[in-house]
C-alpha cells in the first residue's frame, strides 16, 4: 500500500492499540497529501510534522504549527531513517526470503529483539547515553 494511502489507517491502528491521544506526529514527505494533514488535524493531534512539497497547494489545511517546531519534527524523523537502514544491513531486516509470513514475523521479531538486547546492553554499560541525559 502506498504511504499516502496508509495514513489514516496507521493513526486508528496507534488510537485503537494505545488507548491515548496523540500530542505530535512526524513523517517523511511519502505521507503528505491535504487530506492526510486534515485527517490529523481533525484528530486533535497539535503538532503535525507532514513535511509539505515545494510547490503552492491550493485550499491547504491550515496547519496552526510554528516552522520552527514543524523542523523539529521533521529532524526527529531523519533522526530514525539511520536506525531502520542499520536494522536493515546487519540486522537481516531488509527483504525477507522466508517461505510463510508466520517465519518472516518470527524472523523479523527475532531480530528486533537481538538489537533491542543489544542497544539494552550498551546503556546498561554506559557506552550509550539516554535521550534524557
Amino acid at each position: 500500500m502506498p504511504d499516502a494511502n496508509s495514513f489514516k489507517k496507521m493513526l486508528m491502528q496507534h488510537i485503537m492499540l494505545f488507548q491515548t491521544p496523540i500530542e505530535s506526529i512526524a513523517t517523511d514527505k511519502g505521507y503528505y497529501s491535504k487530506e492526510n494533514e486534515k485527517i490529523a488535524l481533525d484528530f486533535g493531534i497539535k503538532a503535525v510534522g507532514i513535511p509539505k512539497p515545494i510547490r503552492k497547494l491550493k485550499n491547504a489545511p491550515d496547519n496552526p504549527i510554528f516552522p520552527k517546531y514543524l523542523k523539529l519534527l521533521e529532524n526527529r524523523r531523519l533522526g530514525i531513517e539511520p536506525l531502520i537502514g542499520h536494522l536493515k544491513k546487519y540486522w537481516q531486516m531488509g527483504r525477507s526470503r522466508m517461505k510463510s509470513d508466520q517465519t518472516t514475523e518470527s524472523s523479523a521479531l527475532a531480530s528486533i529483539l537481538g538489537f533491542n538486547l543489544k542497544q539494552l546492553m550498551r546503556y546498561l554499560t554506559m557506552e550509550a547515553k539516554s535521550l534524557g541525559s
